[in-house]
């Protein structure tokens, strides 16, 4: 069995983070930790939404493309506000919106960017065994050869606080 080069002294660095979202205030939970991380590391940020289309938007009429489109236009424009804003705190942040099975997307682009790092939040499921992950945080991370950041979102907790403003 070979030695491994890691002396247990290193700290992580990260330079690219990889954080993807679908819109949700659960989502977002993971905004402040990975903004942190990038400030500390002066790391890269790279926002990603991907969007399942059914197989039938193979097949769709114009208005159906039209209204895939608008929903693509909605995603656009919800990451480059989530961006301007970090932008102009000094952070380098680009983002995308990509289409297909969205755990296999992330773990795609992950890949294609280099990512150091996916950090998402997840509606973690407590277990017998301590919490599970479920959904899509669960299927990146069972598959994914990068290391993960996950914050269990309050989803509730948020939104009362949403509710109360």
């Amino acid at each position: 069995m070979g030695k491994s080069s890691y002396r247990g002294d290193e700290p992580a660095v990260y330079t690219k983070i990889l954080v993807p979202l679908d819109g949700s205030t659960a989502s977002e939970a993971i905004l402040p930790h990975a903004k942190a991380l990038a400030e500390k590391f002066r790391a890269e940020i790279f926002l990603m939404r991907v969007e399942s289309h059914p197989v039938i938007a193979n097949y769709a009429d114009e208005t159906m493309r039209w209204q895939f489109k608008n929903r693509d236009d909605a995603d656009e424009c919800y990451l480059d506000n989530i961006a301007a804003g970090w932008r102009k705190d000094g952070l380098t942040v680009s983002s995308g919106v990509f289409e297909g099975h969205i755990a296999d997307t992330i773990l795609e682009q992950a890949i294609i960017m280099k990512a150091d790092l996916i950090a998402m939040a997840t509606h973690g499921v407590a277990g017998a065994g301590g919490v599970l992950f479920s959904g899509v945080a669960g299927r990146v991370l069972h598959h994914s050869p990068i290391p993960m950041l996950l914050v269990k979102s309050n989803s509730d907790a948020i939104e009362k606080a949403i509710a109360k403003h």
